[in-house]
């Protein structure tokens, strides 16, 4: 017996090693927070680089899941359907995208995702950080052209562009800016508990949804829990039962294409992927090391939730990667082995239900978008706005230290600019960032509820 019980703890101290290992290698892997919790328990939990339990970290993409949440909860209290189309609500939206298909990454909007280097010619970049800082991101969304040959909820395509579509659908439904500018402290944080949440905006004060939620790992871990638990919490049906339902279900279009430039592996669903094959395709589940019922948030730089309901499990991943090293399945199985060591080997995944009909999924890299001559001359502005936004926002809403803080913006950076920090009124701050002589960009924190924006 005494023999088994040292057994059993070494293959345990053997499997938290292969996940230390997984999160901290190769070079460029900057994990900042680990949280494993299984069947109510945590069996896991690393912090890094100074991050701590109570230290607010960036979503970036995981924001979007908590943003089909707010049109979920809001097409009940408001009494809309999802089935509408945008125009209803957006008049000068082109094209007959409905909202089920925004949530689903099919609206037709000719959208390019791209973040590595300095990708001046990706509309994700261009709407954060250049013309949509100056128009506001729906803004910026609603001038670009429709996508060819396919038809809204006939395909798939990643883009944060249709996330902040529905933020802008949120406000106008609610048509009361009190009332929206506390919706998401009211319909999600409040009722998880959540004290310190901080979700940014952007020029027309519409959050943008795409990205920018800051909160700690503890926090995340309740956001996972409440996808495990299918939205209940406390005995109250947080998220719309119908929502779970469409949650669990691959999109319509994912079946049918992913449209080059996106990933054509991703079973996405509502804000959110799954991990269950797309049939209509002939693929099987992405992850062979995660349950069948996984529902996942991803984003950018590393971030990672996993959630799955029938194995009581809520995996969190936090950190600040540079490039897209960190490899997600050699994580996924150090975690099933530390699962299996702990847990008697009571975890099924979607590599215990083989289907041999099914192919392996071939991920793709996303496409770069065109790039034109004059972009070029933009790359001193996206460097200022870039520098300038980031900074502002590990410095004032997460906390971290001016040394650690530009460390961490320098990650994707040719060329640092120069960093100025002054006092605004009313107790904000402006961070200025100046990379040729007259040129400046600056950002204003005007508090932990709305953290930071560019101001010019």
């Amino acid at each position: 017996m005494i023999r088994l019980f040292f057994f059993i703890l070494l293959i345990s101290a053997s499997s938290m090693a292969q996940i230390k290992e997984a999160i901290t290698e190769p070079q460029g892997v900057n994990t900042d927070a680990v949280i494993i919790e299984k069947d109510g328990k945590i069996i896991y939990q690393y912090y890094n680089r100074g991050y701590t339990p109570s230290t607010p970290h960036l979503s970036w993409s995981m924001a979007k899941t908590i943003t089909g949440f707010l049109i979920g909860q809001a097409s009940l209290e408001y009494k809309f359907s999802i089935e509408d189309k945008v125009s209803k609500f957006i008049p000068d939206f082109k094209g007959s995208a409905r909202i089920i298909d925004v949530l689903q990454m099919s609206s037709g909007i000719n959208f390019s995702e791209d973040y590595f280097g300095l990708p001046v010619s990706s509309d994700v970049v261009k709407m954060l950080y250049l013309d949509g800082a100056r128009l506001g991101a729906t803004e910026y969304v609603k001038t670009l052209p429709r996508r060819e040959n396919v038809k809204p909820g006939d395909h798939f395509f990643y883009s944060s562009g249709d996330a902040n579509l529905l933020m802008e659908i949120l406000k106008k439904v609610i048509n009361n800016d009190q009332v929206y500018e506390n919706y998401p402290w009211e319909k999600i944080f409040k009722p998880l508990g959540i004290e310190h949440a901080t979700f940014e905006r952007d020029r027309n004060n519409i959050f943008i949804g795409s990205s920018y939620i800051y909160m700690s790992a503890p926090d995340y871990l309740k956001i996972g829990q409440l996808i495990m638990n299918n939205g209940l919490w406390n005995g109250k049906q947080i998220i719309p039962e119908f929502y779970i339902k469409l949650l669990h279900t691959v999109a319509p279009g994912v079946d049918k294409i992913a449209v080059g430039g996106t990933s054509s592996a991703r079973a996405y669903s509502m804000q959110a992927t799954t991990n269950l094959p797309i049939l209509g395709r002939g693929l099987e589940p992405e992850y062979e090391d995660l349950p069948l019922d996984a529902i996942l948030l991803l984003g950018h730089q590393g971030q990672l939730i996993v959630a799955s309901p029938s194995q009581k499990l809520v995996i969190v991943r936090l950190a600040m990667d540079k490039g897209a090293k960190f490899k997600k399945k050699t994580f996924f199985s150090a975690v099933k082995d530390l699962i299996n060591s702990t847990d008697a080997g009571a975890y099924t995944t979607a590599g215990d239900h083989k289907n041999p009909a099914l192919k392996s999924p071939k991920p793709s890299e996303g496409l770069t978008g065109k790039l034109h001559i004059m972009d070029l001359f933009k790359v001193p502005l996206l460097i200022r706005s870039y520098a300038a936004k980031e900074y502002c926002s590990c410095r004032f809403v997460v906390g971290r230290s001016h040394e650690d803080c530009y460390d961490d913006v320098a990650l994707t950076m040719p060329i640092m600019p120069q960093i100025h920090v002054t006092d605004g009124e009313n107790g904000t701050k402006k961070i200025t960032t100046t990379f040729f002589i007259g040129d400046e960009n600056t950002t204003e924190f005007t508090g932990e509820k709305f953290g930071c924006r560019l101001v010019n």
